[in-house]
């Protein structure tokens, strides 16, 4: 759990939805988060042996799926 909240740290660094003007093209934001949310987890899925922790790895970032908590503006 804590590798992917690294991870999750890494991405929104270097957030690309910041780096354009995210408030004028709100389909960007969603595909941003779609793709934060995507790769780590397909990154762990092919990683992780025991499947209980990519199911808890999981539906971490999707219970907060509102791009505001994993894209902060």
């Amino acid at each position: 759990m804590s590798d992917f909240q690294g991870l999750m740290m890494e991405t929104e660094d270097i957030d690309p939805g910041q780096a354009l003007d995210s408030e004028s093209d709100p389909t960007f934001n969603l595909t941003t988060t779609s793709f934060l949310i995507s790769v780590p987890v397909l990154f762990l899925d092919s990683l992780a042996f025991d499947f209980d922790t990519v199911i808890i790895t999981v539906s971490a970032p999707i219970t907060a799926k509102p791009g505001q908590t994993l894209i902060p503006k």
